[in-house]
């Protein structure tokens, strides 16, 4: 059980409460603005600093941003679709009854279709390849921009900044943010949920906990192993018991996530299209495993960083002092994704994307940390 809760207990102490209230608090009240409040009367050193700091913080968080673009969206015609994206191409084409595509791709296949709807309007007509790769770009750019208020939110600004710049030039990240797969709007919607699970954490509003239950119902219409976070969720819910209360919001969140999650099944029940769905999955059941064991610890690892992933862990390591509900939430967000494919016998290489965004907020809370002892020194 954690009992320590510096972030809650600041944030709860800036107002007089009645016992058992409510704080309420929007996302923007959570962190400081990126320009420090301007005091024309005082020119302090601590004020100068300020200003600095928010300088470079806005320098950072621009590169990332600038970099997760480039390196996402550029030369995306140079290769042609391999055969996952042609699926998911196809399949948005044919909701749109593209008439080059219907009579190959039909609409219900395997996962659930958000990401294919919301492309399908690129593929009213002709044979276009990119639409579908520039679509999933600008998920993985938001997702840069999602985890920068993660970790502002999570640590401060610094560690915000950081954070995003380490997404955006991550291989891992780039690669299968390049290409029409699931895997990269999921994670956009799975950072959403964690966001959300910062901010009740951070307020204690249970309000938070029912729109992360929103987030991770659309990663599950995104891609259906986002349903592997609900593990997660529970392991930081149990191990930070008080944010079980009140149940209201536990059941609310509960519902929302599985109302969410089963409209997919539901509705092709109802379509008289749910052999396709059963088949793929009784398919994905008797596959023979791809790869072994040692992929999850071996092959991605180097894809997602060596460096990234040390700094992560020399982190936990050196402040683990300083430690609270934050880094249980973070690494309960690893354990749930990692267990489960690294159980599951077909272990796909963009399988782990959405550890990523844990991982970059945790390798630069201890770079966010390095450098304000750098600046204090230099003072």
């Amino acid at each position: 059980m954690i009992e320590k809760d510096e972030g809650a207990a600041t944030v709860m102490g800036s107002g007089t409460q009645d016992e058992g209230s409510e704080l309420v608090l929007t996302l923007s009240e959570l962190t400081p603005e990126l320009d420090p409040v301007d005091d024309a009367e005082t020119d302090s050193p601590e004020l100068v600093r300020g200003r600095w700091d928010a300088r470079v913080d806005r320098g950072i968080l621009a590169t990332a941003l600038l970099a997760g673009v480039a390196l996402r969206m550029l030369l995306l015609d140079t290769v042609g679709l391999n055969s996952d994206e042609a699926v998911y191409s196809g399949q948005a084409a044919s909701m749109v009854g593209n008439p080059h595509f219907t009579g190959l791709f039909p609409v219900v296949r395997a996962h659930p279709l958000l990401f294919q709807l919301l492309a399908s309007p690129f593929y009213r007509s002709g044979v276009p390849d990119q639409p579908g790769r520039f679509l999933s770009a600008a998920f993985g750019v938001a997702t840069i921009a999602l985890v920068f208020l993660l970790g502002r939110v999570l640590y401060g600004r610094r560690v915000g900044a950081i954070a995003a710049l380490l997404l955006a030039v991550m291989p891992y990240h780039v690669i299968i943010s390049r290409q029409v797969l699931l895997d990269g709007p999921m994670t956009f919607f799975a950072t959403g949920a964690l966001l959300c699970l910062a901010c009740l954490g951070k307020t204690r509003r249970g309000q938070w906990l029912v729109a992360a239950g929103a987030f991770l119902g659309l990663a599950s219409l995104t891609k259906e192993t986002a349903i592997t976070l609900l593990a997660s969720v529970f392991v930081f819910l149990a191990l930070v018991p008080r944010f079980w209360r009140p149940a209201r919001y536990v059941i609310g969140a509960g519902v929302t996530v599985f109302g969410l999650a089963l409209a997919y099944p539901v509705i092709t029940t109802i379509s008289g299209a749910s052999r396709s769905g059963q088949s793929y999955l009784l398919w994905q059941l008797g596959r023979q495993p791809n790869h072994g064991f040692g992929f999850y610890l071996t092959t991605v690892p180097l894809a997602m960083g060596v460096l990234l992933l040390l700094t992560a862990a020399a982190g936990l390591i050196l402040l683990r002092h300083q430690s609270s509900w934050v880094e249980v939430l973070l690494l309960a967000w690893l354990v749930g994704p990692f267990v489960f494919f690294e159980l599951w016998p077909v272990k796909g290489f963009p399988y782990l994307l959405v550890m990523t965004p844990a991982l970059a907020v945790l390798a630069a809370r201890l770079l966010g940390w390095l450098t304000d002892r750098l600046a204090t020194a230099t003072m």
